[in-house]
């Protein structure tokens, strides 16, 4: 008799717990949050970002596929593309992937587990007037209205903190810089290809240091690698960088309406340390143990069949402060 009566009761609280306000508003809650995380949220991504490109930065961006996982907390955007309205390319990449991290609601700071670029690829160019595209972009910007009105003193009087920020890990992968020169008679381009940049703990807290590593192939077979130490609050870094293989024709490009010579030969190795750090006086860069080795460098005058200059293994070593 007893089991039945168990059980009767039982459903009877279960019954009262299903229907009650308090686990009701969770279910809609849940259910609230689950469609705006996985359908409204990449929805208004996409159309937020169009509208300021088009009504801030006067371009057109496209975005592919947006995808949010609000229990993962991640989001995933594939193909953007970042282009002036005359279709000229600024900025574009395969896929970035962001892992944010709940602990951040502890740990007093926005923190991203990974932040992930695969693809990226960066058309700066000078323009024949002489600007530089992407701060023309920049300045399109809309500022707050209140900080045109900060006077100086204000801004002086006491150190403004950037918001706490942590990047556990952040990855660049297969990106492509297009560096073009349009300022002058003849346009030169160099091209930095396969570049990968790497950076672990990188924060804006006070007096915390990350430390990265890169590599990008240069034009024609040259190589360009680097790493070290790096702090947000306050600007610093240190570390070394090292060039291999970098074919003087690649300077050339840039160069040939200046110093009127046919396409050089040679190539140009090149190892340092630097330190670098933007202090409340002033900022400083210090260049350490620089190694410079020339090989088969050989300049020719314009139209001249014979070299007027040519150099073998060429090297040279110094400590420069700038």
């Amino acid at each position: 008799m007893d089991a039945p009566k168990n059980k009767h009761l039982r459903r009877h609280w279960l019954m009262r717990i299903l229907l009650s306000k308090a686990f009701l508003f969770s279910v809609a809650l849940m259910i609230t949050y689950t469609l705006a995380g996985f359908f409204l949220a990449p929805y208004l991504i996409k159309r937020q970002s169009k509208q300021f490109a088009q009504e801030s930065l006067k371009c057109l961006v496209v975005m592919e596929e947006v995808r949010v996982n609000p229990y993962a907390l991640t989001v995933d955007i594939k193909n953007f593309n970042l282009k002036k309205r005359d279709g000229s390319p600024l900025l574009a990449f395969k896929e970035i992937f962001i892992n944010f991290e709940i602990s951040s609601l502890w740990r007093r700071a926005w923190t991203f587990a990974d932040v992930r670029l695969e693809g990226p690829v960066v058309n700066l160019q000078i323009e024949p007037e002489g600007r530089i595209n992407f701060i023309d972009i920049a300045d399109r910007i809309p500022r707050k209205e209140d900080e045109g009105n900060t006077s100086l003193q204000e801004k002086t009087e006491g150190e403004v903190r950037p918001p706490s920020v942590i990047f556990e890990h952040i990855a660049l992968n297969q990106g492509r810089l297009v560096f073009t020169d349009q300022s002058g008679p003849t346009p030169g381009s160099i091209t930095l290809e396969t570049i990968g940049l790497e950076l672990k703990n990188l924060t804006t807290l006070p007096d915390k240091k990350g430390v990265y590593s890169f590599e990008a192939a240069l034009p024609q077979g040259g190589k360009l690698t680097g790493a070290g130490d790096v702090s947000l609050h306050p600007l610093w870094s240190e570390g070394s960088v090292k060039v291999d293989g970098f074919k003087t024709v690649s300077a050339w490009e840039f160069l040939q309406d200046e110093i009127l010579l046919d396409k050089p030969g040679g190539e140009v190795d090149l190892e340092a340390r630097y330190r670098f750090a933007d202090t409340d006086k002033s900022p400083s860069f210090v260049i350490e143990g620089l190694k410079v080795l020339v090989s088969n460098l050989e300049l020719k005058a314009r139209g001249d069949l014979e070299p007027i200059d040519s150099l073998h293994g060429h090297h040279s070593s110094r400590r420069r402060p700038i």
